[in-house]
């Protein structure tokens, strides 16, 4: 029973030491590493945004922020470290994303989209988080509803179907377009396809089908 407390003990003072670092890190943070990524923020504003927004800060806070964005403005808004510190920030005030991406494409045409897709590679440099969101979220599976059928059996030519089965394990709407424009033998594999993978797969292996559907998908609407 001793040595089973003295075991406990360790684990305990093992725990608290680990405690103990966490706590030292968020101090760390409070007192000096906030001004850095507040820097960071200011870097993937641009200069005279930047500029404008560090008059805004008290007097206090000024000065040590200015210090930090100083010894960092001549890193660019695509490196990593930036990036991140955006994608914290952006995550924390809920715009990020799919809402982003939604904001940034409300309205839009077919053609538009696909113009929007086109342009994403050249809007890296410019607004990186902006070109995430809109190749990750301006497409949907559900999307696929969307399509004309015409539209459909070319996208359905592009695709693994296999794959395609495991991403609408769990979208029906799509299932029934998807069955609108097959024959009635490839849809019953694709139904027996969906009916198996159900019952095997975790939600990672769907998310990983989506994409690679999603893929094809896009390759589709920039080709027009």
């Amino acid at each position: 029973m001793k040595n089973q407390n003295k075991v406990q003990a360790a684990h305990i003072a093992a725990f608290e030491k680990t405690h103990q670092k966490i706590v030292d890190a968020l101090e760390s943070y409070i007192t000096n590493g906030w001004a850095q990524t507040l820097a960071k923020l200011l870097v993937y504003m641009g200069g005279k945004r930047a500029n404008e927004t560090l008059k805004k800060l008290p007097s206090e806070l000024h000065d040590r922020v200015a210090a930090q964005y100083k010894t960092i403005k001549g890193e660019k808004r695509t490196d990593a470290d930036i990036v991140s510190a955006v994608e914290f920030a952006l995550k924390n005030s809920g715009f990020y994303g799919e809402t982003l991406a939604k904001d940034a494409t409300e309205n839009l045409s077919q053609a538009q989209t696909r113009e929007i897709l086109l342009a994403c590679k050249k809007m890296y440099k410019n607004d990186p988080i902006l070109k995430i969101s809109i190749e990750n979220f301006t497409l949907t599976i559900k999307d696929i509803c969307a399509m004309s059928d015409l539209d459909t059996q070319r996208f359905l030519r592009r695709v693994d179907v296999h794959k395609l089965a495991i991403a609408i394990t769990d979208e029906t709407d799509v299932q029934q377009k998807i069955f609108k424009n097959v024959s009635s033998r490839a849809a019953t594999m694709i139904q027996e396809d969906i009916e198996f993978c159900g019952a095997l797969l975790n939600s990672r292996e769907v998310e990983k089908a989506k994409k690679e559907v999603l893929k094809a998908m896009k390759k589709l609407a920039i080709a027009g």
